[in-house]
Order: structure tokens, then C-alpha cells, then sequence
């Protein structure tokens, strides 16, 4: 049991026994038939209109049995069953199984092509239906090989089949979505699902006077569990027909018939919740199949009672149940996605890279599940079994899930989606699960999907947001919000307010049945706002983002910009004007319009400034470095940005002030000062990369002297004063044609122009912004000019690689130094590049006091 885990504190059902471990190797018949001796009175199965109890349903199973084996004797062949949820479908199954068959379950809601393509593949030998759907399944097979389970005849003999049927032997079909190409049928034998009815049995702690709900659909083998999870332990299972009883329906019955464990999707979890209804009876909630978040996680602590616990758990038609997550009522939700937890007995899960090795601890890699009672494969599909199944050294069978993967620091694992889910941007991964839950947290959201459309333009998203009752929700306002909890995000995001999302027969968001999103038609240009520098403007922006559509009241993010962009409009906006042009300027949320608004009136941009949003705590002041602009610094805060907001200060001259000192202490009282106008009592945070560690010592110092305390001073790479940068050759003018040399620059020399400008064009042999290139000049020599003394601070020194001069700033800060060495990912790099700024941002994370 692990920390994490709360499973010690699930109240068990009445009468739960562990699950036998000797009927794994018999079939499911024989165990069923057990259980029904044992409990000939207990109710079996009840609807909203029927109930059977082990007796009746065993006795209405043996007539189905005997009238399949007459019909095709008793060898295993697939036996297709068409039937609505209820009764009859599982006295069906029983029956088919009971006979020796595999049985193919269809969804008589599903449309027929579906149906047809099970059909085919399948080729079943008989259709096991009702009278209502007689004609339609003989249609679907095309021969009258039809048997209408409610229409036996009442003269068949009640006889026991008693047939020996052998632990491995097929037991039934379950075909997939086809929801990223053709179904496919997953065969799974006896022993199987027995094993998957014994992890979920002791897990769950599951006994006779258990009440478990039955919401998937007939064809969803997600049924698999919930069906055999009672009738194989004596309590009872409680079918619902959702499309005719609906989810206000599945509320009511929970309430009424006082069931006391509920297995979904996390959307019909939801609509569950905002039904209202007493959910008081219920001992676990059991989600799986999407994605859930700290929202469900809300909605469970809300609407459940204290005995009741949420089970998150992962589970696939090839594997069954493999992992879950137990969360009791108290327990804080974390934000974003739900982990799917801990392998359950009998299971491991590994988590590999692009070679199939064990992926670096908490890498993101796919989940490969290791288990002796895997699924037999796929169906007449030998060439994708041996694609997905394979055995390992150790002799147990593996499946590769698809599915990617991280573990936690405590082993849990956390999903980050479906391989067409996981989005990679600028070096940084972005699971639309997790964009989703962000989007939930709104206000006014009830529930959103995240979708990349392929006819859309590279790197766009839609957003579908159902808003609340009686809340009109404004796209803009969600995009900014989203922002605040996202601000990584660098991809073009439509909002879409849709009424409801689209779901499937299974209660999964149906992504391929949304609409596209509805064409706006944006404002009307004012030129009169800011005489003539919007035009400029908007040209700029549209050249560098090749974006003829561009709007001026889209973000630069939105519209598809990011850091190296940004840097690319600064330089062609200098050219255009004439004048210096900050990069920091053009953040992820700048509109035309606010650029154009900060370049008419520079005195606004001013010199402290906010890097990220991260909540009411305490802030932390990032300083910017030699080249005095602060782009390469956004990335580390936006993975600072937690409880705590970060703030940056740029330098004095980028923001149209007057020309700043050319001594570096002066210029940290300066600095000192705005960072007491915003936050005027400490305890303070300061750091800052290169020369910005240097000067955010210098502020500690000032602090310090006004009787403040200050934690630890972050210096990121920080050289003692003798190594630090010189200006680079070449960077006395900007080179004509930049634009385009910068776009065609190699990706990887895009990817460092992320982590800092003067590096970049270095490399690139080019030229800088004048706003950059007069910064550095002056910096530079206000270091050369600069001689350290001791402080009364501690200090965290971070470098790639060992830095010779942690020992020298050693001596000069007496609250003492400690070193902390990233190990070197790529190069060039420094620490706040994207190679190790992942890395950077955990290592400062641990090392600052909670706000």
C-alpha cells in the first residue's frame, strides 16, 4: 500500500469473501452456477420493471442454453446477441456461455454499419434477440439463423447443460469504437475475465448485499465488469437503459433502489451529480474510460457521502481492470487529471520510451501492461495481435496500451493521453485531458472538450465549453481565464459555447460528432485609435506570423506566435518605425491593438512587470540578464507559477524611461524599490539568470539593509563578475533581411533562441533589436565596473555542468550557498532553455518556501 492510497479505508459490502482463486480455472457457467445455489433467493438482476432472482435467472439461462445447443451443439463458435440492456441480454449471455459459445454483443442503438462490419468479421453461426429486433437481425446476417430469447418455447426442458468447459476457452468478442479506424474484435477467454472479476471483487471489497449499477451500453465491454462483478459474488446488478431512462433516470434509481456502487465515464458521473438527487447509498464510485479531474473529484466530496469512495481506475477490453486510485471524501483534490494509480494484483505496468526501454523516472512514455491474464487477441487479426501483444524476457505476456504515461515521484501513474491527444509545442507536451479539467476550473464551465481539427491550420485548437445555467459565456473572458491557469499554452485556440457535449452509447464524449466551430467576423479596423502606428503593426504582426487573417484582438499566443517570433516582430517592427522595440513587449496575451497601445505610449510598459499568474501567494521577482529584456525568463516562470505569481523586471531604458545608472548597485535599489511598491512587507523571493543573479543579490542586499528578510537568492548560472559575457561580435547594427534568415534558421538554433537573443545571434552571425543591443552595452560595462562584497543572504547556485564560480560567490554570501548541478541535455543550452528548464523549475520548486 502506498501513501497515497486510501483503499484501507473502503467500508466493504455485506457478505464479501475474497474472490476464489480455484475458479479461475473453471469456466464462468460453473462459477455462476455456484453462486446461484448459494443465493437462490437474492435478487439477480433488477430493472425499472422487472426483477429475477438467482434462481429464476439461472433457470431462464439453462433454457437459452438448451435452445442454442439444439440449434449448433456445443462446439465454440461466435453466437451474436442483438438485444436492449435489460434482463433478457443477460440471461443471453449466460445462456450463450453456458452452451460453450462466444458471444458477439451488438447494440441495437448503435447505426448499422456498425453492427454490419461486427457482423462480418464475426460471422457468427446464430443472432440471440428479442421478438421486436427478429426481423432486423436477420437482416444484419442475412439468413433466419435468429433466436428470440422471450419467445422459447414453454415446453423446452429445464435441463443443466453441465458442459466441462476449459479455463482458456473463448468466452466472447468485444469490438472497439473504430473510432481511429475499423473495429476491431478483442477475444477473451474464460480465465480471463474470472481473473479480472477476482482483482475487482477483492479491490473493491464487493459481497451479496452489494446493489452495482449496469450503465454501458450492450457492445461496451466495459459491461464486462459490472455484470460478472455481481452475478459471480452474489449481490445484485441493476441494469439501465440510458438512452430511454436517462441520466436524471440513473439519479433516481441510485436513490431508489439504494445501489451501492456506480461504474461510469466521468461525464455520466457529472450529469449524475447535477441531477441533485440523494447519492447517500452509494459506497464507491468507480470511474473509467475518460479522463476524470479534481472537478469529479469536487462534485464526489460534494454529493457523496463519508463512507463513499471514488476508485479512478484503467481499464482496456485487452487487459481489464489494471491500475486504480482510491479517493476518500476528505481527501484535497489535486488539480487537473485524476492518476489512474497503482497496478491491481497480478498486474504491472511499465512505462517505455520510442525503443520499448524503461522510460527516465517521471518521463512521459507508453504504458505497457504486463499480466498472465491478458486478452487472447484479436480477433482473425494475427498481424495486429503480434503487433500489440508480445512476451517479455521474463516469460510474461505484455500489451502495448496506446496509451501515454508518467509515473509520479510515489509510483503513481498519470495518464497524458492517447497518442493523438498529446500535443507537442515548442518542445513543451500538452495533453488536451488535462487542457479540459484546466477549462472545467472556469467558472461558468460545467464541461469541455478539446479537439484538433485536421482541416485547420497547424497548431489550432477547439474548445467546447457548455456553459452553466443561465451563464452566457464570452470567449474572450474564458480564453483570458484559461491563461491564467495555462501559460504555456502557444497554440491558436477557438472557443466554441456549445449547449451540451455530443456523447456516445457508452456516455464517452462523441469528439467526432461536434460541430465546426461558427465563423465570427472580426472588428472593424480603427485606425483613428493610435494615428498611424496600428497599421505598422498589424502589417508586422501578419508578416511574421504568415497570418493574412489576423486579428487585432486576438492574442500573439492565439494566433499561433511564440518566444522566437516575438523577437522576429520586435526586429521587424524597429525597421518599420525606426525606434527601439522591446520583445518582451509581445507576450503570449499582446494584441495588436496593446502593442500598438505600448509603442504610441511607452512610459506604460514600465519595468516591473507580470511574467505568469499563480495566485494570491506571495510573489517572486525574476531579474532580467546581460541582454536586460526578460524572453528568456518567461519559460521558467510560467513553471514557477503555481501558488505564487512571478513578476519580472526588465531593464529601465526597454521600458521608454529615462537612461538608467550605469552602476549596477544603483540600479538595484531602483529595482528594490518597485519590487516594495508591489509587495511592501517580506519575506522576499528575488533571482535572476546571469548577470540578473548578480543583481538580484544587489537587491537582497538593499532589502536586507531595510530590515526585510529575503529567502535564498536564485542565481541561475550567475558568473563571478571577471566571466561574465561579452558582447558578441557583430551585434553593433541589425542585418538587413532578418526576418528571413531568423525563420530559416535550423530548429535547433529555433529552440535556443527561446532560452536567450544574444546567444542565438551569435550563433547566427546577426544582428539584435537596438533596444537589446544598447542594454547589453551598458550592462556589460556596469559589470566590468561592479566588485562584490559580502551579503547577508543565503544563495541557490544553479548550472549545467559544475560552474567554477559557485566557490567564488561562496564567500560572498554568509547565510551560505548551496550548488545545485543540472546534468547537460543539449548544446548549447543554458539552464533556462527548454532542453533543462523543465529540470531548473523542479529544482527551484523544492527549494522555496511555501507562500
Amino acid at each position: 500500500m502506498t501513501p497515497a492510497d486510501d483503499r484501507h479505508r473502503l467500508v466493504p459490502g455485506g457478505g464479501w469473501l475474497p474472490f476464489p482463486r480455484d475458479a479461475l480455472e473453471r469456466g464462468i457457467p460453473a462459477r455462476f452456477a455456484e453462486v446461484a445455489r448459494l443465493h437462490p433467493d437474492r435478487a439477480a438482476v433488477r430493472t425499472a420493471d422487472t426483477t429475477l432472482t438467482y434462481a429464476q435467472l439461472a433457470a431462464q439461462a439453462r433454457r437459452v442454453a438448451r435452445a442454442v445447443l439444439a440449434r449448433r451443439g456445443d462446439r465454440a463458435e461466435p453466437v451474436a446477441l442483438l438485444l436492449d440492456q435489460g434482463a433478457d441480454l443477460v440471461a443471453a449471455i449466460l445462456g450463450a456461455l453456458a452452451a460453450g459459445k462466444i458471444y458477439v454483443p451488438l447494440d441495437p442503438a448503435h447505426a448499422g454499419e456498425r453492427n454490419r462490419l461486427a457482423i462480418a468479421d464475426a460471422e457468427p453461426a446464430l443472432i440471440l434477440t428479442t421478438a421486436a429486433y427478429r426481423e432486423s437481425a436477420a437482416a444484419l446476417l442475412g439468413r433466419d439463423d435468429v433466436l428470440a430469447v422471450d419467445a422459447l418455447e414453454p415446453d423446452l426442458p429445464d435441463i443443466d447443460p453441465a458442459l466441462a468447459l476449459a479455463p482458456d476457452r473463448p468466452a466472447c468478442i468485444y469490438y472497439t469504437s473504430g473510432s481511429t479506424g475499423r473495429p476491431k474484435g478483442v477475444v477473451d477467454a474464460h480465465r480471463n475475465i474470472l481473473h479480472n472479476i477476482l482483482r475487482y471483487t477483492d479491490s473493491l471489497r464487493i459481497g451479496c448485499e452489494d446493489r452495482l449499477s449496469l450503465v454501458q451500453g450492450p457492445a461496451f465491454s466495459g459491461a464486462v465488469s459490472s455484470l460478472f462483478g455481481a452475478l459471480l459474488n452474489g449481490a445484485c446488478s441493476h441494469p439501465v437503459d440510458l438512452r430511454r431512462e436517462g441520466f436524471g433516470g440513473l439519479a433516481r434509481r441510485i436513490a431508489a433502489e439504494r445501489m451501492t456502487m456506480l461504474h461510469a465515464v466521468p461525464s455520466i458521473f457529472r450529469e449524475v451529480c447535477a441531477a441533485g438527487t440523494d447519492l447517500g447509498s452509494l459506497r464507491v464510485v468507480r470511474l473509467e474510460g475518460d479522463a476524470s479531474s479534481d472537478v469529479d473529484v469536487a462534485a464526489f466530496a460534494d454529493r457523496c457521502g463519508p463512507g463513499c469512495m471514488l476508485v479512478n481506475g484503467l481499464g482496456a477490453t485487452e487487459t481489464g481492470l489494471s491500475c486504480q486510485y482510491f479517493v476518500a471524501p476528505d481527501r484535497v483534490a489535486e488539480l487537473g487529471p485524476v492518476p489512474v494509480g497503482y497496478p491491481t494484483p497480478d498486474v504491472a505496468v511499465e512505462i517505455v520510451d520510442g525503443m520499448g526501454q524503461p522510460a527516465q523516472p517521471g518521463s512521459i512514455g507508453e504504458l505497457v501492461v504486463a499480466s498472465p491474464c491478458l486478452a487472447i487477441g484479436y480477433w482473425r487479426n494475427e498481424a495486429l495481435t503480434e503487433a500489440r501483444f508480445f512476451t517479455g524476457p521474463d516469460g510474461r505476456r505484455r500489451y502495448r496500451s496506446g496509451d501515454l504515461a508518467r509515473h509520479r515521484p510515489d509510483g503513481a501513474v498519470v495518464l497524458r493521453g492517447r497518442r493523438d491527444e498529446l500535443l507537442k509545442i515548442d518542445g513543451e507536451w500538452l495533453d488536451l485531458p488535462t487542457l479540459e479539467a484546466d477549462l472545467c476550473r472556469i467558472d461558468g464551465v460545467t464541461a469541455a472538450a478539446v479537439v484538433a481539427r485536421p482541416y485547420l491550420k497547424d497548431r489550432q485548437l477547439i474548445a467546447y465549453v457548455v456553459p452553466a445555467a443561465g451563464v452566457a459565456l464570452d470567449p474572450d473572458e474564458v480564453r483570458r481565464r484559461l491563461r491564467e491557469v495555462v501559460p504555456l499554452l502557444r497554440v491558436r485556440m477557438v472557443i466554441e459555447p456549445i449547449a451540451a457535449l455530443p456523447l456516445d452509447a457508452n456516455g464517452k464524449v462523441a469528439r467526432q460528432a461536434l460541430p465546426p466551430p461558427r465563423p465570427r467576423t472580426p472588428p472593424p479596423l480603427q485606425m483613428a485609435a493610435f494615428g498611424a502606428i496600428l497599421g505598422p503593426v498589424l502589417g508586422c504582426w501578419r508578416q511574421v506570423l504568415q497570418r493574412d487573417d489576423a486579428r487585432i484582438d486576438r492574442g500573439f499566443a492565439e494566433e499561433g506566435g511564440d518566444s522566437f517570433a516575438a523577437l522576429q516582430l520586435a526586429m521587424l517592427l524597429e525597421e518599420r518605425l525606426g525606434r527601439p522595440v522591446a520583445p518582451d513587449l509581445i507576450r503570449a496575451e499582446t494584441t495588436v491593438v496593446a502593442l500598438a497601445r505600448a509603442l504610441a505610449t511607452p512610459e506604460d510598459a514600465g519595468v516591473l512587470c507580470p511574467l505568469a499568474h499563480g495566485g494570491d501567494g506571495r510573489a517572486i521577482f525574476l531579474i532580467h540578464g546581460v541582454g536586460g529584456h526578460l524572453l528568456q525568463l518567461v519559460p521558467l516562470a510560467e513553471r514557477l507559477a503555481f501558488a505564487r505569481p512571478v513578476y519580472g523586471l526588465r531593464f529601465p531604458d526597454m521600458g521608454g524611461n529615462a537612461v538608467p545608472p550605469a552602476d549596477l548597485a544603483t540600479l538595484a535599489r531602483h529595482y528594490a524599490g518597485l519590487i516594495r511598491e508591489r509587495e511592501p512587507f517580506g519575506p522576499y523571493t528575488v533571482g535572476g539568470n546571469c548577470l540578473g543573479g548578480l543583481l538580484a543579490l544587489e537587491v537582497a542586499r538593499c532589502l536586507v539593509d531595510d530590515g526585510e528578510q529575503v529567502d535564498p537568492v536564485l542565481m541561475i548560472e550567475t558568473a563571478y563578475p571577471d566571466g561574465l559575457h561579452r558582447p558578441p561580435a557583430g551585434s553593433t547594427s541589425p542585418v538587413p533581411g532578418f526576418v528571413t534568415r531568423m525563420r530559416n534558421l535550423p530548429a535547433k538554433l529555433k529552440r535556443h533562441a527561446v532560452g536567450g537573443a544574444w546567444e542565438l545571434c551569435r550563433l547566427a552571425g546577426l544582428g539584435l533589436p537596438s533596444a537589446l543591443r544598447d542594454a547589453h552595452a551598458i550592462l556589460v560595462l556596469a559589470a566590468r565596473r561592479y566588485r562584490p562584497s559580502p551579503v547577508a543572504v543565503g544563495a541557490v547556485h544553479v548550472s549545467v555542468g559544475e560552474s567554477p564560480d559557485a566557490s567564488a560567490w561562496a564567500r560572498m554570501v554568509t547565510g551560505g550557498l548551496e550548488r545545485v548541478v543540472l546534468p547537460r541535455r543539449a548544446e548549447p543550452a543554458a539552464a533556462v532553455d527548454l532542453a533543462h528548464v523543465d529540470e531548473l523549475a523542479l529544482a527551484l520548486r523544492q527549494r522555496l518556501r511555501p507562500s
